[in-house]
């Protein structure tokens, strides 16, 4: 009797010994799948808890300026410090704030993608360049990086002034004649057409072609496209679209804005194209907000298309979709490359057309827009000729688009 008892006591301890350890070999393996599968914290997310954006941008800042005194932008140019601040001032609030000054444009496009790539270096920071149609303080590029919901850092790149007090090279390009061959292929595009019969009158005795961007609901507009079409020169529909400051900068009547249907943005562009019915083309008139919106874009584009139309983009945003969008749906188009008048000084505007005579030696072909202001009628009158004398070929900007 006592051996049966035993013996039942030992086959339940076997038993529970194997169950536990059966047990705990499943308890083993399913903490090893969990480990194995389930997404396990970044420890670049933790450690950034423990970090304000203050912080963040205070480093961002640090390291910035440290990059804007070391090669290749060492002795280009110099950080404008900001004016002292009041000790009772409250602290100083994000985005952090820089400014740049650099000695030529040169300087300024090498400070632009330096600090981009710089920037870009930075895991999760977004970074934007804008450059501005409606430059503040002689700005031209403005830089921000930040979080998607936190702005951190601004720096706001200038171009020195010259002996004028403006900016822009001081000193009258030199056009040397080019080399046998093909020739660089330039287009000029004065935008704003459409207010002033007289600078218009005035352009259209230029000895080479030059495309007008007619405004379509400008006091002249249907006065313009007459003339511009007597003259055997080309226009474009200037199509007003939504800034970035919307509505603090108003883009004018008819607008393209982002927050309208596709019906309604096809319907605009109908009208504005029914008031210009000399325009063989499209470019925008401000629009930094509507065309890095590929949702507003796309029935613009299309509709476009439908109508055998080209899109040239003016580009008032680094981040316009309008060319690539165009590309893709099989839209001709093109972009603009340097943008003459900024600054309404003679000395800028002849800095910006040797900038685009570089442009279209080195690429070929180079896109320039203006605007009718009185120095940009001047310096075109004088210097185009010249240029064409030096061997550069102006075209209307049909001729150059893809």
């Amino acid at each position: 009797m006592t051996t049966r008892r035993k013996t039942k006591t030992g086959v339940k301890a076997r038993f529970v010994f194997w169950f536990l350890a059966l047990l705990l070999i499943w308890l083993g393996a399913m903490i090893a799948a969990a480990y194995l599968l389930l997404p396990r914290p970044d420890p670049a997310k933790t450690a950034l808890r423990h970090i304000t954006p203050a912080d963040l941008a205070r480093e961002l800042e640090n390291k910035t300026l440290a990059r804007l005194e070391a090669p290749p932008l060492r002795g280009r140019g110099r950080i404008i410090p900001d004016p002292p601040l009041d000790p009772q001032a409250p602290p100083r609030r994000l985005p952090r704030g820089l400014r740049w000054e650099g000695e030529s444009s040169t300087d300024l496009i090498l400070a632009e993608q330096t600090i981009r790539d710089f920037w870009a270096e930075a895991p999760r920071l977004q970074v934007e360049v804008i450059y501005p149609e409606f430059p503040r303080e002689g700005e031209k590029i403005r830089l921000s990086a930040g979080f998607e919901d936190q702005p951190l850092i601004e720096i706001l790149i200038f171009e020195k002034p010259g002996r004028d007090g403006k900016t822009g090279d001081s000193s009258t390009p030199q056009f040397r004649p080019l080399r046998a061959g093909e020739p660089p292929l330039i287009a000029i595009v004065i935008d704003d057409i459409g207010n002033d019969l007289a600078a218009l009158d005035r352009l259209l005795t230029l000895p080479v072609p030059v495309t007008f961007a007619v405004l379509p609901y400008a006091p002249h507009a249907q006065a313009a496209c007459q003339r511009i079409s007597r003259a055997g020169a080309q226009a474009l529909l200037h199509m007003p679209m939504e800034p970035e400051s919307y509505p603090d900068k108003d883009p004018g009547p008819g607008a393209l804005l982002t927050a309208l249907g596709p019906d309604e943005i096809v319907g605009r562009l109908e009208r504005a194209l029914a008031r210009t019915p000399c325009a063989i083309g499209v470019n925008n008139h401000m629009g930094s907000a509507f065309t890095v919106d590929a949702r507003a874009m796309e029935p613009f584009l299309l509709a476009l298309k439908k109508q055998g139309l080209f899109f040239l983009d003016s580009r008032t945003s680094v981040n316009t979709v309008g060319l690539a969008l165009a590309r893709r749906l099989g839209v001709r188009s093109v972009e603009r490359r340097v943008f003459l008048d900024h600054e309404p000084s003679p000395a800028y505007i002849r800095g910006k057309l040797a900038e685009l005579a570089e442009l279209a030696d080195r690429e070929g072909v180079a896109v320039g827009i203006g605007h009718p202001y009185p120095e940009t009628v001047a310096v075109l009158l004088e210097t185009l000729p010249e240029m064409a004398r030096a061997g550069y070929r102006f075209v209307f900007v049909s001729e150059v688009v893809q």
